[in-house]
């Protein structure tokens, strides 16, 4: 029988699993939709990913926003439209954002 009260852990109510990154796995970032030659404007450590979206730690950007629609190079794969969905931190140095893979 089920807890009523039993509350899962936001980790647990993730629809797919999350990988750690290898230390020293980087993407690269173009904001906008062009579908132009690749052209990065950021690179981001990658923190973990997943089979729809990634954790990743980029230096604070004006044009960085919920709703961004960018492309993602995640270390050797080919870049992927995607769309920032979260934004962690205020630090003037780094900050953490999270993005969907639209692909």
């Amino acid at each position: 029988m089920s807890d009523p009260n039993f509350k899962a852990s936001p980790i647990s109510r993730r629809r797919h699993t999350r990988f750690n990154a290898d230390y020293l796995t980087v993407a690269w970032i173009e904001l906008g939709e062009s579908e132009e030659d690749f052209t990065p404007q950021m690179v981001a450590l990658v923190i973990n990913q997943s089979y729809r979206g990634a954790a990743l730690g980029v230096r604070p950007h004006d044009a960085i926003r919920i709703g961004q629609k960018c492309f993602v190079k995640v270390g050797e794969l080919a870049p992927l439209r995607a769309e920032i969905v979260w934004i962690k931190g205020d630090d003037a140095e780094i900050i953490k954002i999270g993005v969907n893979f639209l692909d």
